[in-house]
């Protein structure tokens, strides 16, 4: 199971399930005895990732980035991914467990 931190609402206390039976999401209520790890995993996974590479700000920031590399090519968040699927094939790693690790990055 893959659990985002969206997927999580503590004001109501409910969870997200995504791609559940049948290929649908479902919203289920969040046991008791699961708000407090669950608080402390979303506090972990704010550590790990910066605010400023939120999704909605990302592009603009790229974009900062790029004019200021002095870069005359479109660049994009697909340029990454295409990238890292491309120095990943460079280095020998088997093109289907690639695709695994881009689609369980979303």
């Amino acid at each position: 199971m893959r659990l985002r931190v969206k997927d999580i609402d503590f004001a109501h206390r409910q969870i997200e399930m995504r791609d559940s039976k049948g290929g649908k999401s479902r919203v289920v209520p969040m046991p008791e005895n699961l708000v407090e790890p669950l608080e402390r995993w979303v506090a972990s996974r704010e550590v790990l990732h910066r605010h400023d590479l939120h999704k909605d700000t990302f592009p603009k920031r790229l974009r900062h980035a790029v004019d200021a590399a002095g870069l005359n090519k479109r660049v994009t968040s697909h340029t990454f991914r295409h990238c890292f699927a491309t120095h990943h094939l460079w280095q020998g790693t088997n093109i289907r467990e690639i695709q695994q690790w881009l689609v369980a990055s979303g």
